[in-house]
């Protein structure tokens, strides 16, 4: 598999971004970057769009990436001026006090049970040695559900807020409203959904991976960077076709990324009818048959990439 599940998180789910050593943080944003078909058309170039009814307000729609790279920062003079233009904010998920702390609870197991029952002897030890260097000791990895552990070990360490962070702060100081299209238990119950055996697939698979995710890593920044979503698709698409377990890249996609743009979709519509809106969700919502670049198309919007 050439491009792994962590990495393809970063551009799907925010809140993922900040499992680091099971501390309290949401960790979706990063699955938002996973599993996409193939691009149907030649609009996915560029990531950040503005959008309108003839005679209506104008709204911006920006795909993120969430992580703290400084190259992914530095997106914010971008998007700076239009957020400040805006009414309100609407992002994945608010990355609020309260997010944190229901994200972190949903990646513990129910009492009475352990990590290491569930992946049995053998594979826990390689998973407390995987585990070494990032702060997770023996009884904090016990307490974990078999997908927590995937994703905090997959994920690159995190310097200071990413992007989506950096974008809420930003709208706070503004004064904005902001909202969430998506709640962290709604987040969390995608892997939550499913069956043990594919959660334990799915750990084995980033254990398998672990010294290639730098580079898996670097080839999505420069893609993202490049503002190439056909491109990221395909890098996606890559890891779907290439996937020893079908059923867990066709779970992925279906639950992670067509599932959650009809949700945000149907939600963000209303939203809109509050006043001119910043929309930021990861990048690979915006595009594909059911991203929200066509659901706002349909809905009666004229769409423009303006980067």
């Amino acid at each position: 598999m050439s491009h792994h599940i962590a990495n393809r998180l970063l551009l799907v789910l925010p809140g993922y971004s900040q499992l680091r050593a099971a501390r309290a943080m949401p960790f979706l944003c990063i699955m938002c970057c996973l599993l996409m078909a193939p691009a149907q058309s030649a609009q996915q170039q560029g990531i950040l769009y503005k959008f309108q009814k003839p005679g209506g307000e104008t709204h911006y729609l920006f795909g993120t990436m969430h992580a703290t790279d400084p190259r992914i920062i530095n997106m914010l003079e971008h998007v700076a001026e239009p957020l400040a233009a805006s009414q309100q904010l609407v992002m994945e998920m608010v990355p609020d006090v309260t997010a944190m702390i229901s994200s972190s609870a949903g990646m513990l197991l129910p009492a009475g049970q352990s990590l290491q029952q569930q992946l049995g002897d053998e594979l826990y030890v390689k998973v407390l040695a995987a585990v070494a260097d990032k702060g997770l000791t023996d009884p904090v990895l016990q307490r974990l559900k078999p997908w927590a552990v995937a994703i905090t070990i997959g994920l690159p360490e995190l310097d200071g807020k990413f992007l989506d962070q950096r974008i809420y702060q930003l709208a706070v100081e503004n004064g904005q409203q902001v909202y969430g299209l998506e709640s962290a238990a709604e987040q969390t119950a995608v892997f939550d959904g499913l069956p043990l055996e594919l959660q334990i697939r799915m750990l084995e698979d980033t254990l398998e991976q672990l010294s290639e995710l730098p580079a898996m890593l670097e080839i999505m920044i420069k893609t993202y960077m490049a503002r190439d979503l056909v491109k990221l698709q395909q890098l996606t698409l890559e890891y779907e076709l290439s996937s020893a377990d079908r059923s867990l890249a066709d779970c992925f996609r279906e639950e992670l990324i067509v599932n959650r743009n009809i949700r945000m979709a149907r939600r963000l519509a209303s939203l809109l009818e509050n006043g001119s809106s910043f929309v930021a969700v990861g990048a690979l919502h915006l595009v594909d048959d059911s991203g929200l670049i066509l659901a706002l198309k349909q809905a009666g919007y004229q769409v423009e990439s303006i980067y």
